[in-house]
């Protein structure tokens, strides 16, 4: 289902940069080695793609299973720490910054 709406977004918005983003842990997310294994497979399907960005938040922001709750308001929403997280990561994936 994911290569499926890559590949509609990619047909129907030629001129669009494209940036799939890992998923981050959250008060529904629990469940971390299935978390895991999406975010291993976005990864995956996203390196099969010249033309489509990685923005790994998973990885990439510091937002952990252990510390999530610091960076949302409710254990899922981002607060404004998780959204200056974010937006960092978000803003090096856009301009082709190495982490």
């Amino acid at each position: 289902a994911y290569i499926i709406t890559l590949e509609k977004a990619k047909t129907l918005y030629p001129d669009a940069k494209i940036c799939c983003f890992t998923l981050l842990p959250t008060s529904y997310n629990t469940d971390w080695d299935t978390l895991n294994a999406y975010n291993t497979r976005i990864r995956e399907i996203v390196a099969h793609y010249e033309d489509v960005t990685l923005v790994d938040i998973a990885n990439d922001t510091g937002i952990t299973t252990s510390n999530y709750t610091e960076y949302t308001f409710d254990g899922t929403h981002p607060n404004l720490n998780g959204i200056s997280a974010i937006a960092t990561i978000f803003e090096r994936a856009l301009l082709g910054i190495e982490q």
